[in-house]
């Protein structure tokens, strides 16, 4: 699938193409969601999934600011998905790079399922930098297009207050993590459940740190952002678990401190953190909610 956006007039009689919001894992829970908040923004919002449904599919048709692309056979766990995630932006420059895409399991030490860890690993900890690796030349290209309207538009003059266009800035990125992949929250909370999901977390964290060192050189920030327990489906089983004791006990399940929060408030906190992310402030991982700086 080729997505085209078409090129928008400047002040200047330039044409130059809007930059796109990409959404990694975009058609249930979290993922939803925030494709809906950007749409609300303004945002042009490239949703990225193994398969669509009818909520995206209603949110593409709906009326509103922004608009939504949906491309599906996305599947971040496997190699081919880079490919295709090439093809389906062609030239189309990324200001907004969310990699969202994850699944969760239960499993335990005592009940070790090595498949399953396998699995987590490919889609929660390989799977972002496959999104991001193949769209670096997308962020560059969207990272030269501020810096061009920045200096042919003067002081100020980006893409800011232009009718349907968000404001605008360098591209950013956020890989959305989990606090059960932080080794030393691990520790003090003792939980020991979720072992292949904390695995994959935990990888995903360094690999947030190591895509922060590569695009820091082209003035991209990115910031690993934990949500929250989120009330989605994906966690529907992992709550289950938690209520009747789990595999691994109460205290192994242990729900977070915070209890589940819904998906709307935890899309708006990963706005927020993406709203206040900086080049200087890049490679931290944050709490949603709040933007306080978690331990790795």
């Amino acid at each position: 699938m080729s997505l085209t956006i078409d090129p928008m007039p400047s002040p200047t009689g330039v044409p130059f193409q809007q930059p796109a919001a990409v959404v990694s894992g975009a058609n249930r829970g979290l993922g939803l969601e925030l494709c809906r908040q950007l749409l609300q923004r303004g945002w042009r919002v490239v949703g990225l999934c193994r398969q669509g449904n009818d909520a995206l599919r209603e949110l593409a048709a709906a009326p509103g600011a922004g608009s939504l692309t949906v491309v599906e056979g996305i599947d971040v766990g496997q190699d081919e998905c880079q490919d295709a995630t090439r093809r389906a932006l062609a030239n189309v420059p990324v200001g907004l790079l969310i990699l969202n895409a994850g699944i969760l399991s239960t499993d335990t030490l005592a009940d070790l399922d090595t498949a399953m860890a396998r699995q987590q690993f490919e889609v929660n900890a390989l799977g972002p930098l496959r999104v991001a690796h193949a769209l670096l030349p997308n962020l560059a290209a969207a990272a030269a297009a501020t810096a061009h309207s920045s200096s042919s538009d003067g002081p100020g003059g980006t893409a800011a207050g232009r009718p349907g266009v968000p404001a605008s800035g360098p591209p950013k990125v956020a890989l959305i993590s989990s606090k059960m992949g932080s080794i030393q929250l691990t520790k003090q909370g003792g939980k020991n459940g979720s072992v292949g999901y904390r695995l994959s977390k935990a990888a995903a964290n360094m690999a947030a740190q190591l895509l922060a060192l590569e695009l820091q050189a082209q003035g991209i920030p990115l910031v690993a952002i934990h949500p929250g327990a989120v009330a989605t489906d994906m966690h529907a089983q992992y709550w289950a678990a938690v209520a009747a004791g789990g595999a691994a006990g109460a205290a192994g399940m242990a729900p977070s401190a915070h209890g589940p929060i819904s998906v709307q408030d935890a899309a708006a906190g990963v706005l927020a953190r993406l709203d206040e992310l900086q080049l200087g402030s890049t490679g931290r991982f944050v709490q949603a909610a709040t933007g306080e700086e978690l331990p790795w």
